[in-house]
């Protein structure tokens, strides 16, 4: 837990959720905060954001990716997974 602009948030690690080998870099800690969620995800490193429309996501056609990244999304010419916050949550909470 940690807390930030006086909301308090859950901290998840992507890299343990998304079962990927802990990282080697030494720098500060990076997160990405969910304020509807209340969740602040720990991620290596945020190179770039977007906003899209439902109508700009297309199916993910790599099918052992679309229970949590259903999508994808078509950002200066490079394929970006869509991560499922709610079926991201839904399984933290049984793991």
């Amino acid at each position: 837990m940690v807390t930030i602009r006086d909301n308090v948030f859950t901290i998840l690690n992507l890299r343990k959720k998304l079962l990927l080998p802990a990282s080697n870099e030494s720098s500060e800690n990076k997160m990405i905060l969910l304020s509807r969620a209340k969740i602040a995800l720990i991620v290596d490193q945020v190179e770039d954001t977007a906003s899209a429309e439902d109508s700009q996501l297309q199916s993910n056609e790599e099918e052992w990716q679309r229970e949590l990244f259903p999508t994808v999304l078509e950002h200066h010419g490079t394929l970006i997974p869509v991560l499922d916050m709610d079926a991201f949550l839904a399984s933290t909470k049984t793991n």
